[in-house]
């Protein structure tokens, strides 16, 4: 009976030990439940907090947002704006373009024309040199010319100087000493025999002994 009821105070010992190992355990995990509640807690606040931010900072965003919206549809007319004062400037320098080609074969064109106008020009300048020497070498004959006709002109007046001043035709032979007028031999002769003795130039009478004989 006795080592039943120790048997049994054992159990109760062992039993109790037992509840309280598990009480330990239980108060252990009590504590860590505990400190894990706290830490939640701490966490929750913490996310709380940062929920409070992220709050701020969403309605900030959303403010930025329907501005960026408002900036961005400001920014997407400006584009559009851009993209075609874009498009017009790339049609106006299609046009420069087309133009700087248009001039490019005007200038080609007009080269070639200058090019023919220098030749022609060159051409010109070879006939004008050639018709300037044709006209020395004629100007030079001319001007022979007119000397030889000059000394034609000078012998022939030399010949009237020569010839007669009465007939015109026979070459001074006789001058008359009183007056040294020259004529032909005949015509003196001839006034002398018709008694028109008077010289033919100056009227100066004269006698058969005034008239001598000369050598030209």
């Amino acid at each position: 009976m006795l080592l039943q009821i120790f048997m049994e105070g054992v159990k109760v010992k062992q039993s109790q030990d037992t509840l309280h190992l598990e009480l330990c355990n239980l108060n252990r995990n009590l504590r860590q439940a505990k400190g894990l509640m706290d830490l939640y807690k701490d966490k929750i606040a913490q996310l709380d907090d940062k929920l409070k931010v992220w709050s701020e900072q969403t309605a900030r965003l959303s403010e930025d947002g329907r501005r960026h919206s408002v900036s961005s549809g400001n920014a997407q007319r400006k584009l559009a704006d851009v993209l075609g004062e874009a498009q017009q400037l790339r049609q106006s320098m299609d046009q420069v373009e087309s133009k700087v080609g248009r001039s490019r074969l005007e200038v080609a064109g007009l080269l070639v024309e200058l090019e023919k106008d220098r030749f022609s020009k060159r051409r010109t300048e070879d006939d004008l040199e050639s018709l300037s020497r044709k006209a020395s070498s004629l100007r030079a004959k001319t001007e022979g010319s007119s000397v030889l006709e000059k000394v034609h002109q000078e012998v022939n007046e030399y010949r009237g100087i020569l010839k007669c001043g009465v007939c015109r035709d026979r070459q001074k032979e006789v001058v008359i000493t009183k007056c040294y007028h020259l004529f032909c031999n005949d015509c003196i002769q001839k006034l002398l025999r018709n008694r028109q003795r008077r010289c033919p130039s100056c009227a100066l009478s004269f006698g058969a002994n005034d008239v001598k004989p000369i050598y030209i």
